[in-house]
């Protein structure tokens, strides 16, 4: 556990010493810790409990041939062809895991950079969405995390590129489709001078979904079935990952209802808002859907709703609620987040799949 306790008390240093500042910001720091988190995700070995079953996929995209029956499963082709194109130039499956874990680390460090406190939304963002999720889902971190980037988009009112890049994560994990739905909001009151991106953006849309559902040579209905009852009749005692899902909800159920309390303070962008109080009110509606559905399905589909924590955890000292100050705010997040990383670490039912931490060099 010494390397994520390591970490966590670098990213925890950087975001007091954040509070500090006069004008200039830590970018050098900021981007060494990020290097720092690439070396602890990119030379793992054997960490996360589908690390198997990744080892796997790239064995067997491995021959010369695709067999057109495993092209035409529920893997998702970016992926797939991401492990051909490794091999190809001679890589090996720690090859792939350095790159992997790139893809999802850039997004994400670009999205921290952004926010009021970036080195507080990276301490927010490692013992949950770094460690458990970025080193244990791969194909869907990396969905999540170019996600981040359709978010900034979405924010700046740029719906080609909010399409393009949903498109793109929807090739790493076919649930992420579920973000092409807000971005309708984007087109509301559109600028005529804009209209052949507003056109564009559509097509993208639409292609992007008959892409990812049509590629396999499925129908709809029968892919959306396999898709469905996948999730819904997964056995709970097999999928681990579904384990804590009432922990994982409460975790971003707390920001969620601060964020729908105190949108105006901390979004006076009026798109940020929209995209935020949509990912509010689906937090807040995940509760009731897991009496309703299995864990597994629930636990996946909010794995999307983690960008919340960080965004509002990073915003939240600037609101000096209880008359208390920034520094004591920003103390009680970083507390917070090593209790939650701490708790999971020890105590998690698969918890072993991450601890003793394990790395090629040693």
């Amino acid at each position: 556990m010494a390397p994520y306790l390591i970490i966590f008390a670098i990213l925890s240093f950087y975001s007091l010493k954040d509070l500090y500042k006069k004008s200039k910001f830590l970018e050098g720091e900021f981007y060494i810790s990020g290097t720092i988190i690439l070396l602890l995700m990119g030379l793992r070995e054997n960490i996360g409990c589908d690390w198997k079953s990744y080892n796997l996929i790239f064995e067997e995209v491995s021959h010369p041939i695709l067999d057109e029956k495993y092209i035409s499963s529920f893997l998702e082709l970016g992926f797939l062809y991401l492990n051909k194109a490794i091999f190809l130039i001679g890589g090996s499956f720690n090859s792939l895991i350095f790159i992997t874990s790139l893809l999802f680390l850039i997004p994400l460090m670009i999205f921290c950079k952004r926010q009021p406190l970036p080195f507080l939304a990276l301490t927010i963002a490692f013992p949950y969405f770094i460690v458990v999720v970025g080193m244990g889902f791969i194909r869907q971190a990396i969905a999540i995390s170019i996600i981040l980037l359709s978010i900034i988009q979405f924010e700046e009112s740029r719906p080609f590129r909010y399409f393009l890049s949903t498109s793109i994560a929807s090739l790493f994990h076919k649930t992420s489709l579920i973000f092409l739905f807000p971005g309708l909001f984007l087109f509301r009151n559109p600028d005529p001078a804009k209209r052949i991106r507003y056109i564009a953006a559509i097509c993208i849309a639409i292609s992007t979904i008959f892409f990812i559902l049509l590629s396999n040579k499925f129908k709809i209905y029968d892919y959306f079935l396999i898709i469905l009852n996948y999730y819904l009749n997964y056995k709970e005692i097999e999928d681990r990952s579904a384990t804590g899902a009432i922990y994982f909800l409460l975790l971003n159920l707390v920001p969620s209802v601060l964020y729908l309390l105190k949108y105006k303070q901390i979004s006076p962008n009026i798109n940020a808002r929209i995209m935020w109080t949509i990912l509010s009110y689906l937090s807040l509606a995940s509760l009731p859907v897991l009496l309703l559905l299995k864990p597994t399905l629930t636990y996946r589909l909010s794995l999307y709703l983690i960008p919340i924590q960080i965004y509002v955890g990073s915003n939240l000292p600037d609101l000096k609620l209880f008359s208390l100050s920034k520094k004591v705010w920003t103390t009680i997040i970083i507390v917070y987040s090593f209790i939650t990383m701490y708790i999971w670490l020890s105590f998690a039912n698969h918890a072993s799949c991450w601890v003793p931490y394990k790395s090629i060099l040693f």
